[in-house]
């Protein structure tokens, strides 16, 4: 009777790793993306991530389709750097909704100071 149990208990172990790893998809790579597309998906990501890797694998297709689709983030090497601090603290919070709606925020406030 124990060896069945084992038995049994070994078998289910196997069957149910095998249907939590089987049946997730393999996480998107975020790794040909620069240094601020990556942090904001992560980080409009995070929630996700503690759901476990299906949500959060969902959220990173999401945004990186939405990414792929929408503005690219400008680039704020050429600021001054209050005018990018003062810029970037202003879309601290689209930062953390994703990159394209970061885009849009910094795009918005490059477009008003030209």
């Amino acid at each position: 009777m124990k060896s069945t149990l084992n038995a049994f208990l070994i078998i289910f172990g196997i069957l149910f790793q095998s249907i939590i790893i089987g049946s997730s998809e393999e996480l998107p790579s975020l790794s040909g993306l620069d240094n601020e597309t990556k942090s904001s998906i992560q980080l409009a990501c995070g929630l996700a991530k503690m759901e476990g890797p299906a949500i959060y694998g969902d959220c990173l297709r999401n945004q990186l389709s939405r990414y792929e689709d929408g503005p690219k983030i400008p680039s704020l090497s050429g600021l001054d750097n209050e005018t990018k601090s003062s810029i970037q603290l202003a879309c601290g919070l689209a930062k953390m909704e994703g990159p394209a709606i970061y885009a849009d925020c910094l795009n918005k406030h490059l477009d008003s100071i030209r």
